[in-house]
């Protein structure tokens, strides 16, 4: 399912993301994980999954909506078993 994502790989880039300190990225990482287990509702994960896109966009990584698409569908499939 997650085969096609390497977790942590190197994107060359000029961005403003990619210019911050390391350990600024870090540090801010952490925030993020944070606020997501924070949220109590879903108009705050919407929120949430809206600054990542913002950063994502700020960070000019090319994504491919349609593998994400796919992805997303199937972590729903899947959420789905547990419930």
């Amino acid at each position: 399912m997650l085969k096609d994502i390497t977790i942590g790989q190197f994107f060359p880039g000029n961005s403003v993301i990619h210019r911050m300190d390391p350990r600024m990225k870090l540090i801010l990482t952490i925030v993020y994980i944070v606020i997501i287990f924070l949220c109590k509702n879903f108009w705050s994960l919407g929120l949430v999954v809206l600054a990542l896109v913002i950063i994502v966009a700020l960070s000019k990584i090319p994504v491919k909506v349609s593998d994400l698409f796919q992805t997303f569908l199937q972590l729903q499939q899947r959420s789905r078993l547990y419930c």
